[in-house]
């Protein structure tokens, strides 16, 4: 940010004030090799893992099988926040990872079934345009501000919409495009929530940071002319 140079403090307090409890708890995204020992960051490395294996056997027509590897894999979006907040090891790592697992597993089976001719295409170019656009926001904002956005109760129920999508492609392909449907409709309020609140918390730090700017600027012309004379 190119405000930074001149006061780290002001920046940093202006970060702590205006994001709360927005973005990841543990404020800096820092990455350690103690965050992986989190069972809840194992949790949700098996969803990565588990996610592949799910695709693998749909395309090869093993359909109970691949529900069932889906089924785990959505049972770990369960468990890796509730055992992080049990433990109190709720970590960077796992804020960051827990909503890019979620979106590989749901873009991958929502891809391989529409592969499959069993869900229209248009639903899955819809998601992964406001995939792109969420996933552009958190970038800006983490370049911005240093911080990660984690998920919150808005995205929860978009996952679980499509989750619910799934399950009934798996099961009752006919109900399935009105819960996809659901989803992307919930998908793209939380996503509009999401980008009001960067903008919103960006530009309340920035205007914090101004009064310190103007009398920085001050100071540094004060001091040019007394070189000056």
């Amino acid at each position: 940010m190119a405000a930074t140079w001149y006061d780290a403090r002001d920046m940093s307090r202006a970060r702590s004030i205006t994001t709360n409890d927005w973005t990841s708890p543990n404020r800096r995204f820092v990455l350690s090799w103690s965050q992986f020992k989190s069972p809840a960051v194992w949790l949700t490395l098996m969803r990565l893992v588990l996610t592949p294996f799910a695709v693998v056997t749909l395309l090869r027509g093993q359909l109970d099988m691949s529900f069932v590897l889906f089924a785990a894999a959505a049972l770990s979006d369960v468990l890796d926040g509730w055992v992080a907040r049990q433990l109190a090891k709720i970590t960077a790592l796992g804020a960051a990872l827990d909503p890019i697992a979620d979106k590989i597993l749901l873009g991958s089976l929502l891809g391989t079934f529409a592969c499959l001719g069993v869900l229209p295409l248009l639903p899955l170019f819809v998601v992964s345009a406001i995939q792109l656009v969420r996933w552009g926001t958190g970038l800006w904002f983490y370049r911005q501000t240093h911080h990660v956005i984690h998920a919150g109760i808005d995205g929860k129920i978009t996952d679980w919409l499509f989750l619910g999508g799934i399950v009934c492609l798996y099961q009752r392909p006919e109900w399935a495009l009105y819960l996809i449907s659901a989803g992307i409709a919930a998908y793209i309020v939380s996503t509009s929530l999401v980008l009001r609140k960067a903008i919103k918390v960006l530009t309340s730090a920035r205007s914090m940071l101004q009064p310190n700017i103007r009398v920085i600027v001050r100071d540094i012309g004060t001091s040019l002319d007394e070189q000056n004379s």
